[in-house]
Parts: structure tokens; C-alpha cells; sequence
């Protein structure tokens, strides 16, 4: 059961929460805290009522190191794709190709890089502030 009383202090604690986004085990969340009580109070609430973790603490200006929260799956999508030559123009490795060296299907080869594309992406130019125009 939720702390509503705690819920309401959380909501007063000093922070700016800039984004959050919920992932299949939970929720990556991005914001600011004037120090380290603020974080602190934060953290104490979340672990007494949701099994908080921690999975990265930055100073203000630190940016999230691009390809954070890539599967080792994807990640060697990715650079087998990359040493075969599929970014390359042209193209000298095709799906099939890279899918054959890793011992998957193409589709799941091409599923597996389409998400640690959208990952790599939101680490640098989705993450940048402000949004860009609509």
C-alpha cells in the first residue's frame, strides 16, 4: 500500500522532473534535484513503496553515455552489422547476411536493431533540451 502521506510530501520536494518513460520493467525517469536530501527523500519514498533502483546518478550537465540500456543482444546486432558493412554506403552487408552470422532470423535481426536504434536515439538527440519544434 502507498504512503499518501509520503506521496504528498514527494510532491513537495524540491526537483524538477523533466521526463519519464515506462519501459517493460519499469520506468526510466529524468529530472533534477537541488541536492542530495531532495534526492534522497525521493529515493526513500520510492524503495519503501515500488522497489526503487538506482541505475545512474549524474551531476547537472552530465548527459546519459549513448547506448545506456542496450541489450547485449543489441549491442552485438549492432556491431556485427556495423564491422559487415550494413551502414555503409553502399550497403555490402544485407539483413540476411548479418542475420546468418549471428544465427537468428532477419526479421529478429532487423526488430533487434530497430530498438537499439530508437535507444541510441533517445540517449543523444531525443534526450536534448528543448524538444525540437513540431
Amino acid at each position: 500500500m502507498v504512503d499518501l502521506s509520503g506521496l504528498r510530501a514527494l510532491a513537495t520536494t524540491d526537483a524538477i522532473i523533466e521526463r519519464i518513460r515506462v519501459t517493460p520493467t519499469g520506468w526510466i525517469q529524468t529530472g533534477w534535484f537541488a541536492d542530495r536530501n531532495a534526492f534522497a527523500e525521493f529515493s526513500e519514498f520510492w524503495q519503501q513503496n515500488a522497489g526503487f533502483t538506482l541505475r545512474r546518478l549524474t551531476r547537472d550537465g552530465e548527459p546519459e553515455a549513448p547506448g545506456d540500456g542496450l541489450t547485449d543482444p543489441q549491442r552485438e546486432a549492432l556491431r556485427t552489422a556495423y564491422e559487415m558493412g550494413h551502414y555503409e554506403i553502399p550497403q555490402s552487408a544485407s539483413l540476411d547476411d548479418i542475420a546468418a552470422e549471428l544465427g537468428i532470423t532477419a526479421s529478429s535481426l532487423s526488430e533487434r536493431l530497430r530498438r537499439a536504434q530508437t535507444r541510441l536515439i533517445e540517449t543523444t538527440v531525443g534526450s536534448t533540451w528543448p524538444p525540437l519544434p513540431e
